[in-house]
Formats: C-alpha cells, structure tokens, sequence
C-alpha cells in the first residue's frame, strides 16, 4: 500500500470546484479506532480530508461539483471505503456520485470487501448510494437500475465514471487491476519509476519483464 504523502493531492481553490451558491456536500460517520484521516477524491484529482474527532466522528467537506471516491487512513496506510452498488449487493463501490446535502457513513468497520482474505478495506454501516438519486427520478441510485438515466441499464452500461454524459474513465484505477491507484502499489501513474515498460505487469520475480534478464 502506498503511504499517505503518495496518496494527497494538493487541494484547488475552492472557487475553482464549486459555484458560488451551491449547496453543501458532506459525509458524515464514525470512524474506527486509530483512523487519522478521512478522505475524498474527486473524479479530477483534488482531495479532501478531515480528522475524526476523539470518539471517531466526522464530517467531511465536500466543495466540489464531481463524484468522489472515499478512504481512511489508519497507520499511514489508506483504505478504500466500499459501500454495495445495489441494495443487497456485496461492497464492490468506492465512488458516490455528485450530489447536494450530507449523506451518512454510520459506523465505518474493516472489510475483506475484495475477498482477498485480508481486512484491508472500510464499509460503512450505511449505504450511500441508498441516499442520492444520481438523474432525480424517484429511485436511489442503489435501487436503480440506470443510474445516471441515459437509457442504458447499468449491467451494460459501459460509462463507468458516475457522471452524466460520455465515460471519461475517472476510475482512479489506472492499470485497471481492480485496485484503486492511492490503495496499489503497482499503479501506471504511481509507479512508472519501478516499470519502465509503464505496463504494470511484472514476471513472478517481480522484476519488469523488459529489463529483466532471465526473461
């Protein structure tokens, strides 16, 4: 996992993210026990965090207009905050689509939400997207079946950015290996200086496979 001086992104002006008059954006929750920060980043790189208050509680600003993916750092390290992207689902989201108000954590506790057989994950007690409805017809986001409401059902849908409009990528997972690139060691954009083919892709001795000798 990366440390946290890798994972921060320097934050924008304020004016920059959001319009004068918009209304607040804030997640709120409680933490666990030795969690340091609590974080956000937005669909254009600018991060947000906030420290948990002595019995865990928190409530972090969000002063942008674009989805934002979650995670808490506990010892240095962050974790992916993962919530079900349908009601009844495993947790398999980070992301929370752009939204107005204060949506809930609750109690954030760890997770194996990837089944890797560690606890290197966060899930909160309640589920976000139960709260927003991304294109306002009716249905929670974790209720509806076309999220974003451009006609194509989510199962298909290949924009995969939380945004309304054409897919952008805004993944925050640049090799595409299921790890999100502030939780990955082995991220294009974080670690090019450790593959110089940029590919992310190591032989079994973890060496680059066009610099290693034996391949």
């Amino acid at each position: 996992m990366k440390t946290l001086a890798r994972v921060l992104i320097p934050i924008a002006a304020l004016a920059t993210l959001v319009g004068c008059g918009a209304a607040p954006r804030a997640v709120e929750g409680k933490a666990e026990a030795g969690t340091t920060l609590v974080l956000a980043i937005d669909t254009d790189g600018n991060t947000f965090e906030t420290a948990p208050a002595a019995d865990g509680t928190f409530r972090l600003e969000l002063p942008t207009s674009k989805p934002a993916h979650f995670f808490v750092v506990t010892a240095q390290q962050p974790r992916a905050v993962k919530f079900p992207s349908r009601n009844g689902g495993i947790p398999d989201q980070s992301r929370l689509p752009a939204h107005t108000g204060t949506v809930t954590f609750g109690a954030l506790h760890s997770c194996d939400c990837n089944e890797d057989q560690v606890d290197d994950e966060a899930a909160p007690e309640e589920n976000p997207l139960d709260q927003v409805d991304t294109d306002g017809d009716g249905a929670t986001d974790a209720a509806d079946s076309d999220d974003d409401g451009d006609g194509l059902g989510d199962a298909e849908d290949p924009d995969s950015d939380g945004e309304l409009g054409p897919d952008v990528d805004s993944d925050l997972d640049a090799d595409d290996d299921g790890v999100l690139d502030p939780c990955d060691d082995d991220s294009d954009s974080e670690d090019a200086d450790r593959d110089s083919d940029s590919d992310s892709d190591r032989d079994s001795d973890g060496t680059d496979a066009d610099s290693d000798s034996d391949s």
